[in-house]
């Protein structure tokens, strides 16, 4: 079962349109539920372990992988108060054009907004969904008054801000995708896209 399968099994609706999610070949880390930290840590061990035993793309492609997956799962795991908790996998995707490593990071939570607006700050910028997503992707943004929180998803952004690279942030009608470090465009939707928030990216081998 894929993730968008599972997650509507456990009464997530959705309408994600032509996104497609990845087949089940090439599975490093397996569709995985997890609700605390530890569960985290142990599946980004997991991940980094996988990836350099099976010898699977360059030292720098398993470390951001590994970093990438952490802090989309630790921020679930955190902030998406979901109470389905929340799926991650990593995934090797052999291609004509060129091997991949996939990672993914979903939850049936509040999404962004409601997650930043806890920290009233700035409550007042956001006025959807889209713009919440942009905000998120700026450095020091956190749901919390904590000066030290916020780096992670900004640093998210600015590694797969990169040519070949590939990254997507889907959360009730706000979208944001990245790729090859050109067409980056943060959007709303008419109908909204997916009730909790969902984070994919993709990196050449």
């Amino acid at each position: 079962m894929g993730l968008f399968a599972l997650l509507r099994s456990e009464g997530v609706a959705m309408d994600l349109g032509s996104i497609e999610e990845p087949g089940s070949e090439g599975v490093v880390v397996p569709l995985t539920r997890f609700k605390n930290q530890g569960t985290v840590h142990r599946l980004a061990n997991r991940a980094y372990d996988e990836l350099e035993d099976r010898g699977i793309g360059r030292p720098e492609a398993q470390r951001i992988v590994s970093e990438a997956f952490v802090e989309l799962a630790m921020n679930a795991a955190e902030h998406a108060a979901s109470p389905i908790g929340a799926f991650g996998f990593i995934q090797f995707l052999p291609s004509p054009r060129g091997e991949r490593i996939a990672f993914g990071v979903s939850d049936g939570g509040i999404g962004i907004q409601r997650s930043l607006a806890k920290n009233p700050e700035i409550r007042d910028l956001l006025f959807d969904d889209r713009t919440a997503v942009q905000i998120a992707l700026k450095e020091r943004i956190s749901g919390t008054q904590d000066a030290t929180r916020g780096f992670g998803l900004h640093g998210i952004f600015e590694q797969m801000h990169t040519e070949g690279y590939r990254f997507a942030i889907h959360s009730g009608r706000g979208r944001f995708q990245s790729a090859d470090a050109q067409a980056q465009k943060t959007r709303s939707t008419k109908e909204t896209l997916f009730p909790g928030t969902l984070a994919y990216g993709s990196i050449p081998e």
